[in-house]
């Protein structure tokens, strides 16, 4: 089942299941997060699959597999600096070290 915040998050109970119903299946990885240190409030299968496997992270990468992980906190802190809604990005481990930088 895909994981929802509790119901006293800014995204109100009934947009988020309606969220879930929509994109529980979908094969694009899909995560909504809130605030300044970026709480996951939905996240959808493809998404978690990539988190559980190490292949990308919201900061604190471990250590054994930071070569092959991709950070995702560089970007997310731009989106919510720059209050941007970001589609489409592609990144490799090396293009968030890239993001981070620049950013």
């Amino acid at each position: 089942m895909d994981e929802v915040g509790n119901g006293d998050e800014i995204l109100d109970s009934q947009v988020i299941a309606s969220l879930a119903r929509h994109l529980a299946f979908s094969p694009v990885a899909l995560a909504v997060t809130q605030g300044p240190v970026h709480s996951i409030v939905y996240s959808n299968a493809a998404f978690r699959k990539l988190q559980s496997s190490g292949a990308i992270a919201i900061g604190h990468v471990k250590p054994d597999l930071e070569r092959g992980t991709t950070d995702l906190l560089p970007l997310l802190d731009r989106a919510f600096r720059e209050s941007a809604t970001i589609r489409d990005e592609l990144l490799s481990p090396a293009d968030a070290n890239h993001v981070s930088q620049s950013g």
